[in-house]
């Protein structure tokens, strides 16, 4: 179990154990509602503790390197501005696509980049509820709203279901990204970069995998050229290790890692 959680925590899920399964982490539709007609006992303490306002994920494992080849950075400004820079690091070295990276991490920050409640609570055991499920809450004890059901045991002998479960304050923030990363290496089958009589050429992309046009790329701090409608841009460059800065208007500048 601890292992399977060091993979699928980070991914924003929760581990349902009958049937085994990863179910992400996200309030949806409420399964059931807490009320004083279901529930037996109930109680609710902030949890602030996984409070964050910036969400670094690094995906696409590399195994010759043995580090993730990519990252992405997102922020909630309006966290940051009331809670300050709170950083979390979100190891998603088992996502291959940046589309992916990016859509985790804004679900799994719109989640934490908000103060909460851990509830605990014994229900009546007819209840069909399992980690992953939301229920609505609706008890005068606690905070209304909905939860995310965290983790459940099943008493059989009192006929009762203990659970534990997270409710956000306050409504979801705006999300954005701020950073993405890459590190990209010629010596392997990649559409990122190719080199042929002396010239580099690198496409370059959003998160999404769509080709900006238009960017501005400098090569090594030094020189600068536009990317075209394909999103390629050329350098005369040698073989080895360079760095790429890409500004692009709507986007914050990001840096890339590159060796032809």
């Amino acid at each position: 179990r601890a292992a399977i959680a060091q993979v699928i925590e980070p991914l924003g899920a929760v581990w349902v154990a009958d049937p085994p399964t990863a179910r992400r982490r996200a309030i949806g539709v409420p399964m059931a509602t807490l009320t004083v007609l279901n529930v037996e006992r109930i109680s609710a303490e902030a949890a602030a503790g996984e409070l964050a306002t910036v969400a670094r994920a690094a995906f696409g494992y590399d195994w010759a390197t043995g580090g993730a080849r990519q990252a992405v950075t997102v922020s909630a400004p309006d966290a940051v501005q009331s809670y300050g820079r709170l950083e979390v690091e979100l190891d998603m070295g088992a996502v291959r696509t940046a589309r992916d990276a990016l859509e985790i991490a804004q679900a799994r920050l719109a989640m934490i980049a908000r103060p909460g409640w851990t509830l605990r609570a014994t229900l009546d055991a007819y209840l069909a509820i399992a980690p992953g499920d939301t229920v609505a809450v609706d008890h005068p004890r606690v905070p209304a709203g909905s939860a995310l059901v965290l983790s459940t045991a099943r008493d059989r002998g009192r006929g009762t279901l203990d659970l534990v479960a997270w409710m956000p304050a306050g409504s979801a923030p705006r999300i954005e990204m701020t950073q993405r990363a890459q590190a990209v290496d010629a010596a392997r089958p990649d559409d990122n970069v190719t080199f042929r009589d002396g010239v580099a050429t690198f496409t370059i992309s959003d998160p999404a995998g769509n080709p900006l046009a238009g960017a501005a790329v400098t090569l090594d701090g030094q020189e600068t050229r536009e990317t075209d409608a394909l999103g390629r841009v050329q350098f005369r460059a040698e073989r080895g290790a360079h760095s790429l800065s890409v500004y692009m208007a709507g986007y914050s500048p990001f840096d890339l890692e590159v060796v032809v």
